[in-house]
């Protein structure tokens, strides 16, 4: 009768305290309540929820700095903090002032990500401004949907790879005409542009070229061309005092012969250029 009474005093003293437990409590089975969970006092560890052995702490609640963490392995540094894998099945959504320090992965197979998209995301990856990236770009994919760049629409402008004060274009693509341009300093007049010199190491094939200027005559039939609106000036020299322009040609026949300038006569024999 005397242990009866006294849990009965110590049940009364609980209800009339509001359920407030003043030490550690072991409950062994299911809690459930109508009404709100208080701590007694706000901190940093208010609420923690541990493994059986209270060396991990599966989820701890800050109050102090109103934050929550799952896993977290320490203290909360963030609103909201996982220490590990997190999976979203439904809809998420990050306000103003989001960051991701570590791992942030899309999983599903029509998952779509927009960044300050401005409307509906239409691609995998939107951003709707500049974006940055400080290391390599990996392009995936192989054949006809492999390593590609498209514009969202055609411009003499489409591409443009500029200096790190974004006022001169290093490289031009132009995908109304199809033409490229290096350092070409405007529009693109041609296939190809280059606006300085350009240097080749290796062979340069070309089909036919036109040194000058296009005129009337210009034709695929002949391999080059060189004209100009005046006279039509050519210099073929070496850079030694001594020696001359020797040409290799083929006649009617079919044998080799060759072109050079004997003092101020034009010879053409059978002498190699380079004996």
């Amino acid at each position: 009768m005397k242990k009866f009474r006294f849990l009965l005093a110590v049940l009364t003293a609980v209800a009339l305290m509001g359920g407030t437990a003043l030490a550690a409590s072991t409950i062994g089975t299911n809690m459930s309540t109508t009404g709100t969970l208080t701590v007694t006092s706000d901190s940093a560890t208010s609420v923690q929820f541990q493994d059986a052995a209270g060396t991990t702490t599966v989820f701890i609640v800050d109050t102090t700095n109103t934050r929550a963490g799952v896993n977290a392995g320490g203290a909360v540094d963030t609103t909201f903090e996982v220490g590990g894998t997190a999976s979203i099945s439904g809809f998420s959504k990050f306000g103003a002032n989001a960051s991701v320090a570590g791992d942030f992965e899309l999983t599903g197979s029509s998952a779509l990500l927009g960044v300050i998209a401005g409307g509906t995301i239409d691609t995998t990856f939107e951003v709707g401004g500049t974006a940055s990236i400080s290391g390599i770009i990996t392009l995936g994919g192989t054949g006809t949907t492999g390593g590609q760049f498209r514009p969202g629409a055609n411009s003499a402008t489409a591409f443009r790879f500029q200096n790190a004060a974004g006022t001169t274009n290093v490289l031009s693509i132009d995908t109304s005409s199809t033409r490229v341009g290096v350092n070409a300093g405007g529009t693109l007049n041609t296939t190809f542009e280059v606006g300085g010199t350009a240097s080749i190491t290796s062979v340069f094939a070309l089909t036919n070229f036109v040194a000058g200027k296009d005129t009337a005559s210009s034709s695929t039939a002949y391999l080059g061309e060189f004209s100009s609106t005046g006279t039509t000036s050519l210099l073929l020299h070496g850079t030694s005092t001594n020696k001359g322009t020797c040409l290799q040609m083929k006649n009617t026949a079919g044998t080799i012969v060759y072109l050079r300038i004997e003092t101020t006569t034009l010879t053409i024999n059978t002498v190699g250029c380079h004996p």
